[in-house]
């Protein structure tokens, strides 16, 4: 058994594709992909962290896609989650702590609370204001996971967090062993 992580599949929201840039030409093709990648990797008896924002618009398209889905899913909500889409995961709650590599991490949908993640707003991260305090976890100095900003594959990770997005990660899940390997190089 592995376990991976995911997150900001966006599933049904036609604007992802433009608004990150997304090598697809549709909302199908990009289901189609994202599964078929997921699948290759994940197998039926692993783990899977999705990291929020999984669904947009219809829950048929998110029920569709978990259908062909290997693995147990566990889904830490994302502000793009509706209650439809909880009752489709094998375990849903908002917020994580799993050891990897030797470290306590924590996961939410979005960056830890008060650290700066993004550059181009005046927030430490977009939205932290009114989100962090359901999507967020509080900064103790632990390695972090999470979603919610679409980062490029160049700035997946900053500091102790790491975006686990599909944008940020070739469109795969990525794995525990990924996640100990960068815990590992930043010294801890």
């Amino acid at each position: 058994m592995e376990v991976w992580y995911t997150s900001d599949w966006h599933l049904g929201h036609l604007n992802i594709i433009k608004f990150d840039q997304r090598p697809f030409h549709s909302l199908q093709e990009m289901a189609d992909i994202l599964v078929q990648n997921y699948n290759a990797l994940v197998g039926p008896k692993d783990v899977v962290y999705f990291v929020g924002d999984m669904g947009w618009g219809k829950t048929l398209d998110l029920a569709n896609a978990l259908a062909r889905m290997n693995g147990f899913k566990i889904l830490i909500p994302g502000n793009h989650d509706n209650k439809l889409v909880k009752g489709l995961f094998d375990l849903v709650q908002y917020k994580a702590v799993v050891e990897i590599g030797g470290q306590l991490v924590s996961i939410s949908h979005c960056p830890l609370m008060g650290v700066k993640r993004e550059d181009w707003c005046d927030a430490n991260w977009h939205g932290e204001d009114r989100l962090g305090k359901i999507y967020s976890v509080e900064d103790k100095g632990q390695f972090h996971l999470h979603g919610h900003i679409h980062s490029d594959q160049f700035n997946k990770t900053r500091g102790r967090q790491f975006d686990v997005g599909v944008r940020a990660n070739d469109y795969f899940p990525v794995s525990g062993e990924e996640i100990a390997n960068w815990i590992k190089g930043q010294g801890k």
